[in-house]
């Protein structure tokens, strides 16, 4: 079995995680597993080609759980508010344990809660895991929450590492709404360390290995522009935005790929997702436009990895423009959708043929019965997104390549305070020329600036900020 190395926060170069006036920043890396050790979390992929595996991104904490700690791995799931370990059995019987094991035993703190039932939860994906909950110690760094209910788990199957959720809390809980508890977003407003349930992701470039989490507020030098805004739907329980209407550019030009019978949609920005995903209809229009070929062999469509020069143009969605919100714009770059494989043995990008070999990173909506389409790495490492829990908004702008400095904003109850400011210097922009404008009203939010304009018009609220890093992307209200 190939093992992946626990990264600690001293080999990948992270600062320890820091408290600024309500503010809680934790170093994150972007993690790449081997086929033996699972996919996304909800992407399956035929690992057919052997000793090779899809370079997604799945974004991880260094954490410790009990007393004394307990290192592990965990991977930020926005879509979900469990935050749960492998236990020694579970690990024991995984061929793909890759983010280490909490032992019970071990913590002086650890207490079982036997007023609950037993852990369990399954994702799309199939992925099973069974357990108990518990209450001890979470640690990040120098940060502690006390005495928090997390789950271990004892049975996992089809995941490779444990979770640590930030969601919202109706996806917490054994049985419903009457077994709700404290999350991890409530554990740090109720312990004092932030004010509003909220965090933002940074990545330091387009395939950066390191980044950090920001709860509690945002950061003004790590994005371009001005943050639009979206409501969050409130019919779900995942950040989920309204998707109105999605068009293709070519050299030929832009084409509608929005069916009346798919649309409007909803897009589940999701931290836990590898691909974007796109209804039927809309998915043929983009495969014919970019000249994808399937491959029955595998059941994917492949493309080449040098898909932004070969077939230059973009994908252009529509976001959030009903209750007299103004829409917001967002165009991902084909070079974007691109995904490669990676040998395991080498590092390297694997060849077929004597040429690199890449899949698409687009995929068929599964939630088609809902209209619900999951919209992961490929589509938000674009992207600075702000997920406010309380507020239920989502405020996006582009990605300012390899920042530098801070400028910090801290949410209060209802308002937002500048904390601190150092010298903010972009780095060198991506493939693209990111733009951004933002305008129009939102309840109990403030208005954006305004800005360039690219393809389509453009929204507004959740607020947690994420952020990663890639090229071309911009976003327009």
């Amino acid at each position: 079995m190939l093992l992946i190395p626990l990264l600690t926060a001293a080999c990948l170069g992270f600062a320890q995680a820091s408290e600024v006036a309500g503010l809680v920043s934790l170093p994150v890396a972007r993690q790449y597993d081997a086929p033996s050790q699972g996919v996304s979390q909800r992407d399956t992929v035929p690992w057919e080609l052997g000793n090779a595996y899809i370079k997604y991104g799945q974004f991880t904490v260094n954490v410790s759980m009990g007393n004394p700690p307990q290192d592990l791995v965990l991977k930020v799931d926005s879509a979900s508010a469990e935050t749960w370990a492998f236990g020694p059995k579970a690990c024991a019987a995984s061929s793909s344990c890759v983010g280490g094991e909490f032992k019970p035993a071990d913590s002086k703190s650890f207490v079982n809660i036997t007023s609950y039932p037993g852990f369990k939860i399954s994702y799309l994906d199939g992925a099973q895991i069974k357990g108990q909950y518990f209450a001890d110690d979470f640690k990040v760094g120098n940060m502690v929450l006390k005495n928090i209910t997390m789950a271990v788990a004892k049975t996992a199957e089809g995941i490779s590492r444990g979770i640590i959720g930030v969601g919202f809390p109706a996806d917490a809980g054994p049985h419903g709404k009457s077994w709700e508890y404290p999350t991890i977003m409530d554990e740090l407003v109720l312990q004092g360390k932030i004010q509003r349930r909220s965090y933002s992701l940074y990545m330091d470039g387009v395939d950066a290995t390191s980044g950090s989490l920001l709860f509690g507020g945002y950061d003004k030098a790590k994005f371009e522009g001005e943050l639009s805004i979206l409501p969050i739907v409130r019919e779900f329980t995942d950040p989920v935005v309204r998707w109105d209407s999605l068009s293709v550019t070519n050299k030929s030009g832009t084409f509608n790929a929005t069916s009346p019978s798919e649309f409007p949609a909803y897009a589940n920005l999701d931290l836990g997702a590898s691909f974007l995903h796109i209804p039927q209809n809309s998915f043929k229009v983009l495969v014919e436009s970019i000249g994808s070929k399937y491959d029955s062999s595998s059941d994917r469509y492949e493309v080449d990895c040098d898909l932004g020069k070969k077939h230059p143009g973009s994908l252009n969605f529509v976001f959030g423009g009903e209750n007299g919100t103004k829409p917001v714009n967002v165009s991902v770059p084909f070079s974007d959708l691109a995904v490669t494989y990676v040998d395991a043995s080498t590092g390297k990008t694997s060849m077929r043929n004597g040429k690199p070999y890449c899949r698409l990173g687009v995929g068929v909506c599964e939630g088609a019965d809902t209209g619900k389409c999951g919209f992961g790495d490929t589509f938000l490492r674009s992207l600075y997104v702000v997920y406010d829990l309380d507020h239920y908004e989502i405020r996006m702008a582009p990605i300012k390549h390899k920042a530098t400095g801070s400028s910090l904003v801290s949410f209060g109850n209802n308002t937002e305070t500048p904390v601190s400011s150092s010298s903010a210097t972009p780095g060198p922009s991506g493939t693209g020329s990111p733009s951004t404008s933002s305008g129009g009203d939102a309840t109990s939010s403030p208005t954006g600036g305004s800005g360039g304009a690219t393809l389509l018009p453009a929204g507004s609220g959740l607020v947690f900020s994420l952020v990663l890093l890639v090229s071309g992307l911009s976003v327009l209200a």
